[in-house]
């Protein structure tokens, strides 16, 4: 089974940690992923993608300018075929500048596309009162709810102030205040802003539409050598020797603590602790190390330096367990607690400098 990235959109194996892009380390699975909608509603209302479907703002505008302005034509002349042909000219205008606008700006990033189509209403909410950052994430926009509070403002100011096509007028004069306050607002927005780390919501899809899933074959992290890119492969060797030789030097350095000390005694547990450090840090690097040789499609300098970064974080933890079993062996006897603090403190050293490092 495959995910796709939070943050780039990238599609990785499902045993991956991270995203070897953008080194993200959220993800989407892609089985969660739904056949665009064909309803009325996603028809009229919203644009439909592979990726997901995004209200349609062009469609918005067109509907809004064809019931406003055949509205307006009614109030001035009672007939509904008038009103409607007024409407519709209007609307198909504002539609296809709208249109033309969304060509140009082209197809939404996928984190944006994924992260809609909660619901019509949903959808509205995040339209009129949320900003959606990079990443898919929403944000509450002040500039939105306080043009939007002017609005109301001045629409009832307006509907007491003028005495023929109420309506119509006062949305006008609404308009003339709230427009420049909400230009006002969203370049300020755009300045002082940075919602690249807000936390996306997951869709929350309708059960029936999960259980409809076709389940996928489970792919394994690991590729077989011969599908390793070439660039990679003594990368993949390097780390197959290095986790054998982990391995067998934490297996003999456990049964000499188990030999030189008896459990519950402080010192065997302090040294057991030091070992488990050092055989979780050693299979985090080890697994990631793993995982972007498998991912990788074609040779990258910065995802070979990560690697040889990683080869070398699990040399280093190999050789201060070797240094430290050693140690174990030519020492007879451990009697003050500076001894004991001596032989474990390298390998503290190292456990935090990698964390440092991380």
């Amino acid at each position: 089974m495959t995910k796709i990235c939070n943050n780039c959109g990238n599609e990785v194996y499902d045993e991956a940690n991270f995203c070897p892009e953008c080194k993200c380390t959220t993800f989407r699975y892609t089985g969660e992923l739904v056949e665009p909608k064909d309803d009325v509603i996603h028809r009229m209302f919203y644009w439909n993608y592979p990726q997901g479907s995004i209200l349609a703002k062009s469609k918005l505008s067109g509907i809004v300018m064809f019931i406003s302005m055949a509205a307006f034509a009614y109030a001035t002349s009672p007939s509904i075929p008038v009103a409607i042909i007024f409407g519709a000219i209007f609307g198909v205008i504002t539609f296809l500048l709208g249109f033309i606008i969304h060509k140009i700006k082209g197809e939404p990033q996928p984190n944006k596309l994924i992260f809609n189509d909660y619901g019509l209403i949903k959808d509205l909410k995040h339209l009129f009162f949320y900003w959606q950052t990079p990443n898919g994430g929403y944000v509450q926009s002040k500039t939105k709810i306080f043009s939007f509070c002017i609005f109301l403002g001045a629409f009832g100011i307006g509907l007491f102030t003028f005495n023929n096509l109420i309506i119509f007028s006062a949305i006008l004069f609404a308009l003339i205040f709230e427009v420049p306050a909400f230009a006002i607002g969203f370049g300020i927005h755009k300045i002082t802003s940075d919602d690249s780390n807000v936390k996306p919501e997951l869709p929350k899809r309708p059960k029936k539409e999960i259980e409809k899933k076709k389940k996928i074959p489970k792919i394994t992290t690991r590729r077989t050598k011969s599908d390793i890119i070439p660039e990679y492969l003594d990368y993949q060797l390097q780390l197959d020797d290095l986790n054998k030789k982990f391995t067998s030097k934490e297996k003999s350095t456990r049964d000499l603590i188990a030999k030189r000390f008896e459990p519950p005694q402080l010192t065997y547990t302090r040294f057991i602790t030091g070992v488990d450090k050092s055989s979780q840090l050693f299979k985090k690097h080890r697994d990631s190390a793993y995982t972007m040789i498998s991912l990788a499609d074609e040779y990258s300098p910065r995802i070979a330096s990560e690697i040889e970064a990683k080869i070398g974080i699990l040399k280093e933890i190999t050789e201060k367990l070797d240094s430290l079993s050693n140690e174990l062996i030519v020492k007879d006897s451990l009697t003050t607690t500076e001894e004991v603090d001596d032989l474990i403190g390298e390998m503290d050293n190292l456990i935090h400098s990698v964390k440092d490092y991380e």
